[in-house]
């Protein structure tokens, strides 16, 4: 509510000896109204919060001096000493908020079912901010996450690109939008590149089990990706254009409607539309094979929220995003092979939350997403040698209710329904289905000495029966600048209606697959620890360490082998056991003002339970960051750099057999290579941005396992209207 946030006393004088403070405040990167920042006179006890255009007023206040407080959530506290009142008079001030460096006041929701200023979360989760995404300045999740300390992006089957967290890829990582599941699965795991970040506030990337929480898939960690809600009125608009084909347009707009049906009731509303094209590289044009495929991507996103009464918000939302993506796939000699494929994806959800007490909240949401895919190849001719076609449609509905039982206890419980079918030319019988029934429930305990946190998921399964995942979390702040936080859980996933079902005949070039109904989830008990310590916006430093323990992981066998005339049939099992652990460590420090180094390391050792290593991890990633501020046009230059370390690869053809046979598996190495990224960004005006960068500075290419785009050169602006 803006207004008065808090009164916690009154201030006592005589109307003749009372003078009025009034001011605004603007967000220094921005040069917009701060609204809704926290404005507070030291050594009384008012406070208030900043209106729509960023002003507030205190009207009665005894002559005399004061020291102004100003605060917003991301931003440095700013303080106004010798703030002088008179009688009968009116005092002026001006605030601007800076960025703060680091995200420890950022209100964060993913580890946990409740609501925490990260610095004070119970379980360790790591921010990707709006203006970090800014700086980044590209508009494809994948590109954003590969220079995050711990994640690492693969391509895989189908062109896809996916995420590793804690050494564990594609399925074991769960990607989700405003904390809900999304269709658009290809080979178990869904397309970073299809999740759109013109709307993105902010991400939120927690490592290790979560299966607590969000069930299935959150073996190696989750990325959620939260959407904005904007509170004022703009109109942005943004381009950019580089080699390599690359084009991004965006145009999103906002507005706030105070007391659209009556005092306090409010609506806000957000739209966004953004277009998005790639050629596509080809690192060997005679081999007739694209490394990168050309695409194209729309996504269309509406999102109200509204303050219906004074202990009723609804939220409800609309996305629909299309892709189209072809690329050279072979020479087969005599002609050579295109491939294409298409998705069409609607996300339709909502939720409500009535506030019953300060102590008691309800929440119910409902959540449907589907994806329509078609992937089929063709002869340079156009003669249509392959083609496929499936539906996905991923539904989750829920009821959870959060009570204070005791002072220092926050109790959270939930029911939830979640239902997956898969129609597909691929499966046995067409169309498959599977349902979950959940109950879960988290208790969150201040200590005094720190916080506990613990809870459990129970799910029935209507494929395999049930499965609880319990997991527990303390956080304990040592000092007042040093924090150690350790959870402990247990991660699952369930088969894919894929691996359950699949029958897919491609005996024309040898082989075929079958599907094993009889497979049971994979599981993880995983364990992190980590300290974090901070000395304001000076420094932040974070060292965590974590170990999984995996059993029942799916691969594929050969469960006919083949031969001359004979078709080899592929099908799953639960056969494989593995364990990975590591190291990250971050640093951010902040020199001297405008400028702020960043330095990352990650250690992972993953190996299966032979003691073999497991491919396509890459042992040591350092990555290192600068920001500086120049002295004209409010400019910035922004570099990056990330320093893989030679990395193991194998090929599905040499290791057929691998999770039987009782010898090592063959791999290929990726060398060590680095990737450099510069961006340099001015803003002449209050509303326009200009920018131009190079990614991949000095054009260090991989492949056939690298799929990293060549050196690319772009330019754009980014404009708004408040």
């Amino acid at each position: 509510m803006l207004g008065v946030l808090l009164l916690l006393g009154t201030l006592v004088g005589s109307p003749a000896d009372q003078g009025t403070l009034r001011g605004s405040v603007v967000f220094d990167d921005e040069s917009r109204p701060a609204v809704g920042a926290t404005v507070v006179l030291l050594g009384t006890s008012v406070g208030t919060v900043t209106d729509a255009k960023g002003m507030f007023e205190f009207p009665s206040v005894p002559a005399g001096t004061y020291t102004v407080e100003v605060s917003h959530v991301g931003y440095r506290r700013e303080r106004l000493k010798d703030v002088s009142i008179r009688p009968g008079t009116t005092t002026d001030v001006s605030v601007r908020l800076s960025a703060s460096p680091f995200h420890l006041d950022a209100v964060v929701v993913t580890g946990t079912l409740n609501r925490h200023i990260l610095k004070d979360a119970p379980v360790l989760t790591e921010v990707i901010g709006a203006r970090e995404l800014d700086v980044i300045g590209s508009k494809n999740l994948a590109e954003v996450l590969q220079n995050h300390t711990g994640v690492e992006i693969e391509t895989g089957i189908g062109q896809i690109q996916n995420a590793s967290l804690h050494g564990l890829y594609d399925s074991h990582v769960l990607v989700l939008v405003d904390g809900e599941r999304i269709s658009g699965k290809v080979d178990g795991a869904i397309d970073l590149a299809q999740v759109p970040i013109t709307m993105v506030d902010r991400i939120e990337v927690v490592k290790g089990p979560l299966s607590s929480i969000y069930g299935s898939d959150a073996l190696g960690g989750v990325i959620n990706i939260l959407t904005k809600n904007s509170d004022r009125t703009e109109l942005n608009l943004s381009a950019t254009g580089g080699t390599l084909g690359r084009q991004d347009y965006t145009l999103s707009g906002s507005h706030a409607f105070a007391d659209l049906l009556g005092v306090g009731r409010s609506m806000r509303l957000l739209a966004n539309v953004s277009h998005n094209r790639f050629a596509g590289v080809d690192y060997v044009i005679p081999d007739r094979f694209q490394e990168m495929p050309g695409s194209q991507r729309t996504n269309l996103n509406l999102k109200t929220v509204g303050q219906v009464t004074e202990r009723l918000v609804v939220e409800l939302k609309a996305d629909h995003y299309r892709d189209r993506l072809d690329w050279l796939a072979g020479d087969l000699g005599i002609t050579y092979l295109r491939d294409y494929s298409t998705n069409q994806k609607l996300t339709l959800g909502g939720n409500g939350t009535y506030t019953f007490s300060p102590e008691a909240s309800l929440k119910v949401s409902a959540n449907k997403s589907q994806n329509d895919r078609r992937s089929w190849e063709t002869t340079a001719s156009g003669f249509l040698t392959r083609d496929s076609y499936a539906r996905e449609l991923v539904q989750t509905y829920r009821v959870q209710g959060t009570v204070v039982p005791y002072h220092n206890s926050i109790l959270t419980m939930g029911l939830e329904y979640g239902k997956e079918s898969l129609l597909s030319s691929r499966l046995a019988g067409g169309t498959r289905s599977v349902s979950n029934q959940v109950v879960y429930a988290e208790d969150e305990w201040n200590l005094g000495v720190g916080t506990l946190a613990f809870g459990a998921r129970y799910s029935h399964n209507s494929a395999f029966s049930t499965v609880l995942a319990p997991r527990v979390s303390v956080m304990v702040p040592v000092t007042e600048h040093t924090t150690l936080r350790a959870s402990y859980g247990r991660g699952y996933r369930e088969p894919s209606l894929m691996e359950l079902y699949i029958d897919f005949d491609h005996s024309s070039i040898g082989y075929a697959v079958k599907g094993e109904p009889g497979l049971m989830p994979e599981d993880s008990r995983g364990l992190t620890a980590g300290l974090q310590y901070d000395r304001g916006d000076l420094v932040w430093f974070r060292l965590s360490y974590f170990r999984n323990t995996l059993k029942n992981l799916i691969d594929y066998y050969v469960l006919t082998p083949g031969g001359p005339g004979m078709t080899t049939v592929l099908s799953y099992r639960n056969v494989e056991r593995a364990v990975t652990e590591g190291v990250d460590v971050d640093v951010d420090l902040v020199p001297f003002s405008g400028t702020m180094f960043s330095l990352g390391y990650n250690y992972v050792r993953a190996v299966d339970g032979r003691g073999f290593k497991l491919p396509f991890r890459t042992p040591h990633t350092v990555t290192a960051k600068v920001n500086t501020k120049l002295p004209f046009w409010d400019a910035s230059i922004d570099l990056r750099t990330r320093w893989s370390d030679r990395k193991p690869v194998s090929d599905d053809q040499l290791n057929r057999d691998i999770y039987s046979a009782g010898e090592a598996p063959q791999f290929t190495y990726v060398p060590a290579h680095a990737v450099t990224d510069v961006r340099l960004a001015a803003r002449p005006l209050a509303s326009v941005e200009f920018f131009v960068g190079i990614n991949n500075l000095f054009d260090v290419t991989q492949f056939p396992y690298g799929q990293m785009k060549p050196r690319q050169y772009f330019a754009g602006f980014n404009a708004s209207i408040y």
